[in-house]
């Protein structure tokens, strides 16, 4: 009799080790499981983080006369400019702009609004925030109000149609001198293009 005990004791006993050690087990597997979920949540986290954040762009008026008075244009009407980035465009040599047209398609088709564009004139001066509209003579854009095309331009005496319709204007909230004072910017001979990852403009 006291044989039967002790065996039905000893079951007892492995069915209870063996209740503990699945336990332990499931606790282990709810640990891990808690672990990738906080490891999810950060990974999703970063990538809303990175989702949301601004890009950055840069545009550049010219540094010649024509540019200085097409940034101050910039400044009065807070807008950026590109010209003669349309597929339609010939320049006096006969020929077109194709990487104008890179240029301008690529920030239309990933700028946000809310991203920041740096204005340049000679050094990056200015910083503002893009409204998400661009304004142009073209079809399917709203037009600029009168008086505000570039000034360079106007006195260069390209005010008619078959110039005006190869600019677009970019507009921003409003302009803000850069607070530490102009720099040098990416040194890029390019009119548009982003810097969201260039140190100069973080």
């Amino acid at each position: 009799m006291s044989v039967q005990i002790n065996q039905q004791i000893s079951a007892v006993s492995e069915y209870l080790e063996a209740l503990r050690t699945a336990e332990r087990t499931i606790q282990e597997q709810i640990a891990e499981k808690n672990e990738e979920m906080v490891s999810l949540q950060e990974q999703a986290a970063n990538l809303q983080e990175r989702a949301v954040a601004p890009k950055k762009w840069h545009c550049g008026t010219g540094g010649d006369r024509t540019g200085g008075l097409n940034y101050g244009s910039a400044l009065e009407n807070s807008s950026c400019y590109i010209f003669s980035c349309t597929p339609d465009f010939i320049g006096a040599d006969g020929k077109p702009a194709p990487e104008r047209c890179k240029q301008f398609e690529t920030f239309r088709r990933e700028a946000n609004p809310g991203d920041i564009i740096f204005l340049h004139h000679k050094n990056v001066t200015h910083w503002g925030k893009y409204t998400g509209e661009i304004l142009s003579y073209r079809e399917g854009y709203p037009n600029p109000a009168e008086g505000t095309n570039p000034a360079g331009l106007v006195a260069a005496g390209y005010t008619g149609l078959d110039h005006t319709h190869h600019q677009f204007h970019i507009k921003v909230e409003r302009w803000v001198p850069i607070s530490g004072g102009p720099f040098m910017g990416a040194r890029v001979q390019k009119t548009l293009y982003e810097v969201t990852d260039h140190e100069n403009y973080n």
